[in-house]
């Protein structure tokens, strides 16, 4: 869906010369998105939902339209007045439903399928407006995101940052644009728009109804990198020792010394990245998933074949650790702690949470049958302990399945 979503543009390409650097508008045609979130579907959501602010709130001209204007409380619970909502939204306001991707099985998918590929937390915002007043006011968000125009059109602009890379918890003040836009352009149904963190931007209706869905990617910064190298370095004793800050001069360069020369010795690691990433993408948050009525049924029977499809279901991406001895490797299913042949572990990495992987893709990453045979053993015991489901089917809502993801 991915690939999908960026076409014509390859993946290669946006990851190249877009993600995290530049402003993108991609044309597309109209109803390109339309069955990511039909319009039938968000009445639905409304209706049935009992939804709270501010998950679900309208704002009109930078402002929160009052709760109290189109809801009521009623035994305990928020209900939306059918009629003062509508009447709100003919008067300018603009309506927001965070994390669609928890409402919608398409939109979830979506979300899914943008974690895959970009290795990263991710949800799905809803806006939709029928006049010609705003919603928000500019502004610029501390995480990357991809606005997708499921119907109608909408009026954008969109200026440089001000500030690279600014982080909600900033050290410094991101000033407000005075340049000109970099665009100042109609969104149209089926067009897509994609906004690097820091980029300022403010949107208009333009008088019809307009629905559009913001994809917003959470990625790792350098503070993370080096807040997790800092916990890494926990094991040596000068950095849990007192900091010299009443010792002499001489002890203080040596204890900066050393400091100076852990941190290097540990950022000249060639893996460094690649074990960042790992213990990053194990504690991205896993969505519920549930399959009734087979996961209570099968979990203790999983039957593997090379047509099985595996999908992790405690953690998002196997964690390895070091080499140990007689050529295996430790691994981490979430709480589970595992061994395997180090020649497994190619395979193993293409494991995920988000996009179930069949056994016979595993298999081309393995160097003959031998090991074939023991992954497929491997993949058994990992079922039985429920770290993983499997799936007869490559489509996540089709086929008989086991497990039940947390």
């Amino acid at each position: 869906m991915f690939d999908y979503v960026i076409s014509p543009l390859t993946r290669d390409s946006f990851l190249a010369d877009f993600w995290g650097r530049s402003f993108l508008h991609r044309p597309g045609n109209p109803g390109k998105f339309a069955s990511l979130l039909p319009w039938s579907e968000l009445n639905g959501v409304l209706e049935q939902h009992e939804l709270e602010p501010p998950r679900f709130r309208l704002f009109q001209d930078g402002k929160a339209v009052d709760q109290a204007r189109f809801t009521s409380i009623l035994d305990g619970a928020r209900r939306l007045r059918s009629r003062d909502f509508v009447q709100c939204l003919a008067k300018g306001a603009t309506l927001i439903v965070d994390r669609m991707d928890e409402l919608s099985p398409s939109v979830r998918r979506l979300a899914e399928a943008f974690e895959d590929v970009l290795r990263a937390p991710t949800c799905v915002n809803l806006y939709a407006g029928w006049r010609t007043q705003k919603g928000l006011d500019l502004h610029w968000d501390s995480q990357d995101t991809l606005i997708l125009q499921i119907s109608g059109r909408k009026h954008w602009r969109v200026y440089a940052p001000t500030r690279l890379h600014p982080l909600r918890a900033d050290v410094g003040k991101v000033p407000t644009p005075t340049a000109q836009p970099v665009w100042d352009s109609i969104l149209a149904d089926g067009d897509a728009i994609y906004l690097p963190r820091g980029w300022w931007h403010v949107a208009f209706p333009v008088n019809e109804p307009s629905l559009h869905l913001t994809v917003t990617v959470l990625p790792s910064h350098g503070v993370d990198v080096l807040e997790w190298l800092v916990r890494r370095l926990q094991r040596h004793d000068e950095v849990r020792a007192n900091a010299p800050l009443v010792g002499s001069a001489s002890q203080r360069t040596r204890y900066l010394s050393r400091l100076q020369e852990l941190v290097t010795m540990a950022l000249h690691d060639a893996d460094l990245l690649e074990r960042f990433q790992q213990e990053w993408e194990a504690r991205i948050p896993l969505r519920a998933r549930v399959r009734l009525p087979f996961a209570p049924t099968e979990q203790l029977a999983p039957i593997i074949t090379m047509d099985t499809h595996i999908r992790l279901a405690t953690t998002w991406r196997l964690v390895f650790h070091a080499p140990i001895d007689d050529g295996k490797v430790r691994f981490a299913a979430g709480a589970v702690e595992a061994e395997c042949d180090a020649e497994l572990v190619p395979a193993l990495k293409h494991l995920s949470a988000t996009a179930p992987c069949s056994v016979r893709e595993l298999c081309t990453h393995l160097p003959n049958e031998e090991s074939a045979r023991r992954l497929k053993t491997l993949l058994a015991v990992l079922a039985l302990q429920g770290s993983i489901w499997t799936e007869q089917s490559s489509d996540p809502d089709d086929g008989r399945r086991v497990g039940v993801e947390p």
